[in-house]
């Protein structure tokens, strides 16, 4: 099951929204994940990108924000993946 997902980066005492995407949580019961053929570090989680800004975790490919990776997987660390909410908007005449 698929989890949207906002990804934030820190900057002094707080964090600052840099990405939207989607998490997909790991099957314990499978092989551990890997990433462009490597494991993935501990700490960090795969995500695929909506739209974003800059990049935590180079990829290797000359990308270096997460806006040239759009509807791609990046990794992330996983205490600045924070769940979405979704935000319903009522009309009422």
């Amino acid at each position: 099951m698929a989890i949207n997902c906002e990804l934030h980066m820190p900057t002094k005492n707080l964090t600052i929204l840099v990405a939207k995407g989607i998490v997909s949580p790991v099957d314990p019961q499978r092989s551990p994940p890997k990433y462009h053929g490597r494991s993935i570090p501990p700490g960090y989680g795969s995500v695929a990108i909506d739209m974003g800004l800059a990049l935590d975790f180079p990829r290797g490919d000359d990308e270096t924000t997460l806006g040239e990776i759009e509807h791609e997987i990046v990794l992330w660390r996983k205490r600045y993946i924070m769940r979405s909410v979704v935000q319903a908007t009522i009309f009422v005449s």
